[in-house]
């Protein structure tokens, strides 16, 4: 049995052979794919779901994944027709001049946007084979681009010429005591592709100047953030007082934590994620929620936390009896074990990322343990199973 993938953002055939593709089975979805002439036949012998968008290039396709800057220099050294297909930003630079893009030998296609003047804006389309975002204008400096989770500070905006263009793809959060008026005068545009995190009083200013793909979050005001995923126990609980806690990770309430100990960290709890606790705090986790929508995971005896863990006897052994498994992200049981222990061990299983396991008896067992199903079983000794990945970006065959 072939492979099965499933999302690909960026097939690329132009060299594939029947060789490359013969361990593929199937493909669910594809956003661009690029062929030449000749491998043109050996995309009807895959099996895709859905396309996007079809490409017939030559072999001397360049792929760029990031950004891609069309200066004067770049124009005068492209001798020979070449197409370039990019993944992210195309920036064109002030020195260019419509002549040369009238004379420009290569193509661009472009799954992202393109940052151009304002007197190249109808011309760069000379270039443009296709693109999937916006031609968009910039005017005294090129864009300011950002490709990691960064934090807007009155130090970052300080260090901006006024009337920067700033792309940010990934995560910007505002710094809670950001100058608005300084951000108002540095910022001339803001573009996010991904998410943003800013506090109630900064949000009218923000939307004066930002423009979004993804997903923005509004800290009420008042409240403290937290990143990452938060455990607390009798100990560390002590440094929040009064506390409106504001998280976007689970937040994991140690058994050891008193009724007095919560009420006196935690005023309110303003939660995009989950809240683990034992139940003799339960109903107090419940009165200082902000979001009616937040899970709230309860448990008696013992409570387990995993991200990423492979488990083989011995740690199923070594749990204590009836204990609740949270799991946040993978866990992969990669021997079999008797039925018997594993009822025995685990009581409840709370299911927010995967769990692999070695066998049906193991999948079905743990499947009458879910409380929460918002994650995924898969039985490993499963062939299919063994033989899918998940997403790609780019894939060449």
């Amino acid at each position: 049995m072939g492979m099965t993938i499933g999302n690909v953002g960026l097939l690329n055939m132009v060299n594939a052979t029947e060789e490359s593709i013969r361990d593929i089975e199937k493909i669910e979805n594809v956003g661009l794919v690029i062929y030449a002439k000749e491998t043109a036949p050996l995309l009807s012998k895959l099996t895709i779901n859905n396309i996007g968008q079809t490409l017939e290039t030559s072999y001397q396709a360049r792929i760029v994944n990031g950004r891609l800057l069309i200066d004067s220099a770049f124009l005068e050294a492209m001798l020979e027709p070449c197409t370039f297909l990019v993944n992210g930003l195309v920036i064109v630079a002030k020195d260019v001049t419509v002549e040369q893009l009238k004379q420009a030998v290569c193509q661009i296609v472009v799954h992202g946007s393109v940052y151009a003047p304002p007197a190249l804006k109808g011309a760069v389309n000379l270039l443009l084979k296709t693109v999937s975002g916006s031609v968009e204008t910039y005017t005294d400096h090129l864009p300011q681009i950002e490709t990691t989770s960064i934090q807007l500070t009155n130090s970052y905006l300080k260090a901006l010429p006024p009337g920067q263009l700033l792309i940010v793809n990934g995560k910007l959060e505002l710094a809670p005591d950001l100058d608005m008026a300084l951000f108002s005068d540095r910022i001339a545009r803001l573009t996010i592709n991904g998410k943003a995190l800013l506090y109630a009083t900064q949000e009218q200013g923000f939307y004066e100047k930002a423009s979004i793909v993804g997903k923005v979050a509004i800290v009420p005001s008042g409240f403290q953030v937290t990143t990452g995923t938060l455990r607390l126990d009798e100990h560390s609980i002590k440094r929040f007082r009064g506390s409106s806690l504001y998280t976007t990770k689970p937040l994991l309430l140690q058994k050891g934590i008193s009724r007095e100990q919560l009420q006196a960290a935690f005023t309110a709890i303003h939660s995009t994620s989950y809240i683990v606790c034992h139940e003799e705090i339960e109903d107090l986790v419940y009165e200082r929620l902000d979001r009616f929508e937040t899970d709230v995971l309860s448990y008696s005896g013992a409570f387990r936390f995993i991200e990423k863990e492979n488990w083989q006897q011995e740690d199923v052994e070594w749990l204590e009896a009836n204990t609740t498994i949270v799991v946040d992200d993978t866990l992969t049981i990669t021997e079999k074990i008797a039925e018997n222990v594993l009822n025995e061990k685990i009581g409840t299983l709370d299911l927010f990322g995967s769990v692999y396991t070695a066998d049906a008896a193991q999948k079905a067992l743990l499947q009458s343990k879910l409380r929460t199903p918002e994650g995924i079983l898969v039985d490993q000794s499963n062939q299919s199973a063994k033989n899918r990945m998940g997403n790609i970006g780019e894939l060449t065959l």
